[in-house]
């Protein structure tokens, strides 16, 4: 009935990220907010994934500030190849063999942000094929698959951090400009500015 609904809220796999040192702090006070809130905490998660660490998985990625970087279990990337291998060289798959694809590849992007430029046109593709069995690939497509492929050959599955701040050309000292005809940068040190 329209007039009689219930609500319920669980939290699970949530992170926290602090500054060294402050961890249990932050974790006993988060836990502290989710009792106060009546929100459910798995005491067996907790206990099993809960711990205070340095080194981090979490939701398959591995996490690690010490070398601010992130990393996928070698097992996904093998079935990351797998999958592109079946994929790569094919003018039609099934729709949902794509959509497999497509769901390894953007996971992979958490990873690796620069591979979301070769994730467009998949995702549009799998957009304009709802309701549709098979799926024809078209050349951009199968040139971003085969992105893909080069990339994953090569891949260890490791990525560095992203800073999630922007940093101006006058903090890098780097200006760079282009042209239909050329480019160019300028750096510059103690010594003067480099050009390129």
């Amino acid at each position: 009935p329209r007039d009689k609904q219930e609500l319920s809220v669980y939290v699970d796999d949530f992170l926290s990220l602090t500054v060294e040192g402050w961890g249990q702090r932050a974790k006993g006070r988060l836990l502290a907010l989710c009792s106060l809130l009546d929100l459910p905490v798995s005491e067996e998660k907790l206990a099993s994934e809960g711990a205070v660490e340095l080194l981090k998985e979490f939701l398959g990625i591995t996490l690690s500030p010490e070398t601010e970087s992130m990393y996928l279990s070698p097992e996904r990337v093998r079935e990351g190849l797998a999958q592109l291998r079946a994929a790569v060289g094919k003018r039609v798959m099934l729709r949902k063999d794509l959509a497999s694809l497509v769901g390894t590849l953007s996971f992979a992007a958490s990873c690796c942000p620069a591979g979301r430029t070769f994730m467009r046109r998949l995702w549009d593709r799998l957009k304009w094929s709802r309701g549709k069995r098979r799926v024809r690939l078209g050349r951009g497509v199968r040139l971003d698959l085969d992105w893909w492929l080069r990339f994953w050959e090569q891949y260890n599955g490791k990525s560095l951090s992203l800073d999630a701040f922007e940093t101006t050309a006058e903090e890098l000292s780097l200006w760079t400009d282009a042209s239909f005809s050329g480019f160019g940068a300028c750096f510059m040190t103690p010594d003067g500015p480099q050009y390129f």
